[in-house]
C-alpha cells in the first residue's frame, strides 16, 4: 500500500497562500484591530481595579 505524504505546514493558513486576496487581507486586518482593541481595553480595566478606580 502506497501512501501519501500529506504536508501539514503548506495546508495551514498563511499570508503567502491568500496573497493577493484581497477579502482575506481585509478581513485579517478588521480581526486584528478588534483584539488589539479588546485586548487595550481589558488591560486599561486590570490597572483601573488594581489601584481601585474601577
Amino acid at each position: 500500500m502506497d501512501h501519501q505524504r500529506v504536508d501539514f505546514a503548506r495546508h495551514r493558513r498563511s499570508p503567502e497562500r491568500y496573497r493577493g486576496n484581497a477579502a482575506w487581507t481585509q478581513r485579517s486586518i478588521v480581526m486584528n484591530r478588534i483584539i488589539y482593541i479588546v485586548g487595550l481595553i481589558v488591560i486599561v480595566l486590570a490597572i483601573l481595579s488594581f489601584i481601585g478606580l474601577a
